[in-house]
């Protein structure tokens, strides 16, 4: 049987109590688990709830893109495209910087970032980009405070420079190139003509 890509889109609706939630997704999965936390594969510590000591030690020895690291849930749970952008943002940090690389004041300022980005996003009921909406069918406004997401080619509100788009770990990541300088990575140095280009 073969579906098109409309009918491939999962739906789910869980009733808890009064409250209704409806989500649909092109992407991710849905398990079912019997035994609670024991049957979910390896899930990195709740960016609300990791110390800023353990969170030090576990971005400081990755040798990976900030980007890539903030969307791996292995890494931190429950943090998305959306919050990964706006955090790093806060924390005026270059998406592909690596983590081991990072000043220790630097990752103290990427901790306070996040959990300021997830803290008024809760607040504010999320990010109402295309369809979402909460358990009572209410829209977020957490899109009305965006800093960098879905801003590309528009001025930066803090310095004025138009907003990038990049692609990491195939998503797109967005950032101005003006304030979130730190960390970044610098393009190698090309050596004289003619020498190492084999």
């Amino acid at each position: 049987m073969e579906f098109s890509l409309a009918e491939q889109v999962l739906l789910v609706v869980l009733v808890l109590g009064s409250a209704g939630v409806f989500a649909w997704h092109l992407f991710g999965k849905l398990r079912l688990i019997e035994d609670g936390v024991r049957d979910l594969p390896a899930l990195g510590p709740d960016p609300m709830e990791i110390s800023p000591e353990d969170f030090y030690a576990r971005l400081h020895s990755r040798r990976a893109m900030l980007k890539s690291l903030l969307l791996d849930q292995r890494f931190l749970r429950g943090l998305g495209n959306i919050y990964a952008d706006e955090s790093l943002s806060r924390a005026r940090l270059h998406p592909a910087a690596i983590g081991a690389a990072l000043s220790r004041g630097q990752v103290a300022r990427l901790y306070e970032s996040i959990r300021d980005t997830l803290a008024q996003a809760i607040a504010l009921g999320g990010s109402s980009i295309s369809s979402y909406v909460d358990a009572q069918g209410r829209a977020g406004w957490f899109q009305q405070v965006h800093q960098v997401y879905g801003r590309t080619g528009e001025k930066c509100f803090r310095c004025g420079s138009l907003i990038h788009r990049m692609i990491i770990a195939s998503r797109s990541t967005h950032y101005c190139p003006r304030c979130q300088r730190a960390g970044r990575p610098l393009a190698p140095k090309a050596g004289p003509p003619g020498k190492g280009a084999r």
